[in-house]
């Protein structure tokens, strides 16, 4: 309660100005300090509540001399590991979240960008025109507007389903759509990216309809990643991300990486889509298209961390698809032409074919983008070539 008395105390209206204001040497700790007491407090707020403080932080920071005041609400949203005092997204209500999400977005990042160059031009005059507009901010934080808030909304995997996937009362199409036309800086495109890869997680869910919506973004997200975005707009946490995206996607990625299989029979056009070996997981493109996946898995495949996020995905589908065939499989009756033949046999080695197949071109991809011999990443993160041990695996 006492962080809600705190808030309403000193207006929501003032809590982004507060860290610039130079009562405190450091600024950075005071905006930690006042995101943590923000998180508390939304935790007390019924609906309205979320939506009238989130309407008003960001009437606070949206207009000439205010613009600069959106860095320090980033600080106040976001967190890392060398920031232990700052709160973390999981401790803020998602409706606020959500409420301050909708709100921030109507800020107009070209705007800032614009005003930004201005600050930092040659022309004194011009110069000054800009600082004046932007205000104190604060440095090494992000001024586009949904930066800390969608990283916060990805400690929240279902708020951020439901906020990616919702249109905005105000129209212009879905929110992914709005948000793939924005252009962002390195920090917001990696914190959009987080919250993406959040949202796939709900791939799993028993939920037919969520699962349904986390598929779609899955697909729509791999596409726009891999034709709108460049590499040099990455930063670590893009790349993680990114990581995470893919394997959210195991049987699309497995497919995409098998495509030139030379074992013809593991793959059809449609990346073995009606076989009853293949991923049973209803397929993001109907036929798979390899092409968004392999850019976005050669574009981060250069450091052990990603390569090793995709391929133990990957492992893990082969084993769960194993397992699968092992549990419907009908053996032929004795007496009947193919009686002779175990039917585990394919049950086991087909998953596990393709999973070595596409972990060896995750590895080839590695190899040529790093110039060293990086193929034993594979084995380095707790991962085998050899489809004997990989059988036996399966049956564990």
């Amino acid at each position: 309660m006492w962080a809600n008395d705190f808030i309403t105390a000193l207006g929501a209206d003032n809590l982004a100005g507060l860290p610039l204001a130079g009562a405190v040497p450091d600024g950075q700790a005071l905006a930690h300090l006042l995101g943590r007491t923000l998180a508390a407090a939304s935790t007390t707020w019924d609906e309205e509540t979320c939506e009238s403080m989130a309407t008003t932080i960001k009437e606070s920071v949206d207009g000439k001399g205010e613009w600069g005041r959106i860095t320090a609400l980033n600080a106040m949203l976001t967190h890392s590991p060398d920031q232990q005092d700052a709160a973390v997204g999981s401790d803020f209500a998602p409706e606020f979240l959500t409420a301050l999400a909708g709100e921030l977005a109507d800020i107009n990042p070209d705007t800032i960008r614009r005003y930004r160059g201005y600050a930092n031009t040659s022309y004194p005059d011009l110069t000054s025109f800009g600082k004046q507009a932007l205000g104190g901010y604060l440095t090494g934080y992000s001024f586009d507007p949904l930066t800390g808030v969608l990283e916060a909304i990805a400690a929240h995997p279902q708020t951020a389903l439901n906020y990616l996937t919702s249109t905005p009362a105000a129209g212009g199409g879905p929110c992914l759509e709005q948000l793939s036309q924005r252009q962002w800086d390195q920090a917001g495109l990696a914190a959009y990216t987080t919250a993406i890869a959040s949202a796939t997680t709900l791939r799993t869910s028993t939920d037919p309809t969520t699962q349904h919506q986390a598929d779609q973004l899955a697909g729509q997200a791999i596409n726009y990643l891999a034709t709108s975005t460049t590499e040099d707009q990455y930063t670590p946490a893009t790349e993680t991300a990114i990581a995470n995206l893919l394997a959210n996607s195991p049987a699309e990625v497995t497919c995409a990486l098998n495509q030139d299989n030379p074992y013809k029979s593991w793959r059809t056009s449609t990346c073995d889509y009606g076989d009853i070996w293949f991923e049973r997981q209803p397929s993001i493109y109907e036929p798979v298209d390899p092409t968004p996946i392999t850019a976005l898995a050669w574009r981060i495949t250069d450091t052990p961390e990603t390569t090793s996020t995709i391929a133990k995905a990957i492992t893990r589908h082969a084993h769960t698809q194993a397992q699968t065939n092992l549990n419907t499989i009908t053996n032929p009756k004795p007496g009947t032409i193919n009686d002779d033949y175990d039917p585990r046999v394919d049950a086991i080695n087909i998953p596990y074919q393709r999973a070595v197949y596409a972990i060896s071109y995750l590895a080839g991809l590695t190899e040529n983008k790093t110039g060293t011999n990086t193929y034993n990443h594979a084995f380095i993160t707790g991962h085998t070539n050899d489809e004997n041990q990989l059988s036996a695996m399966a049956i564990q």
